[in-house]
């Protein structure tokens, strides 16, 4: 995929140099699929791996807390009660 972004740059760098406005728009098009097929399988990784850490650090409750998370406890105060 890496070599097929390339010649799609390489296309439409030789195409902007040119003056055919088809050709440039052709080849901005071309680069623009390519670049959509690695955004794809970049999603697609993305999930697995996401849903692969769920299976794996879920708890007896449910899913595992995010790293960070705290809990606390709040009460609020009276209207006109100093803070």
């Amino acid at each position: 995929v890496v070599t097929e972004v390339s010649e799609k740059v390489a296309a439409l760098r030789t195409a902007r140099d040119g003056d055919d406005l088809e050709a440039i728009k052709s080849a901005s098009e071309a680069l623009s699929t390519s670049l959509s097929k690695i955004g794809e399988a970049m999603m697609k990784d993305q999930q697995a791996g996401a849903g692969e850490a769920t299976t794996e650090g879920a708890s007896a409750e449910g899913a595992a807390p995010e790293a960070g998370a705290t809990d606390a406890e709040f009460t609020e105060k009276p209207e006109g009660e100093a803070q």
